[in-house]
């Protein structure tokens, strides 16, 4: 007995298998294969595959790395002078020179969490999904396009700002300890 309803349960299980299978092959628009890579499997407007970052409008604020739950963006900035601070997306000021803004696609995990507090929206999630290689190094994405010359630059300029603010400074105090004390009032402020 349990011989034959063995047998009997295993064709029974093979053809519903092959009927949903079938089922699935002749379902329109339903893709079955593709001519990878000429072809590509299309994907949802709200897809949330590899991080892109338009440089152009990136303030440098950190909110996007600090809203990373595996931190993967790397961002390091310093101030700009006020001779150099810029206006993007018409109120958002670019107050930071931002050394270094990297993300490390292969410890992201496509939360998307990082694009939401971007003031300037440069942070976004794009369609590409395939992005393979054969270092996982080279999933770090670099978009800073300052050249270490320029940082070099700015970073004198800012040193040298500092040093004459701390010399403004030095003198004020001193200016103000050789100021002489006011009399005292020899009626206790009585009159």
């Amino acid at each position: 007995m349990g011989y034959f309803s063995d047998i009997v349960r295993g064709v029974k299980t093979t053809l519903i298998g092959l009927g949903l299978t079938a089922k699935e092959m002749v379902q329109p628009g339903h893709i079955v294969t593709i001519e990878y890579p000429k072809k590509s499997i299309p994907v949802p407007d709200t897809g949330r595959y590899r991080l892109h970052n338009h440089f152009d409008d990136c303030i440098g604020c950190n909110q996007c790395a600090n809203a990373c739950p595996v931190s993967c963006i790397e961002i390091v900035s310093f101030k700009r002078l006020d001779k150099d601070v810029e206006t993007v997306k018409e109120t958002q000021k670019k107050r930071l020179w931002v050394e270094k803004f990297d993300i490390d696609m292969s410890k992201c995990m496509f939360c998307g969490l990082c694009t939401w507090p971007c003031p300037t929206e440069c942070l976004t999630m794009t369609k590409v999904y395939d992005y393979s290689a054969y270092d996982f190094r080279d999933h770090i994405y670099q978009f800073s396009n300052h050249t270490p010359e320029q940082i070099a630059e700015k970073k004198a300029e800012l040193e040298a700002w500092n040093a004459e603010q701390a010399a403004k400074k030095a003198a004020a105090a001193a200016a103000a300890a050789a100021k002489p004390a006011p009399p005292a009032d020899p009626a206790g402020g009585k009159a």
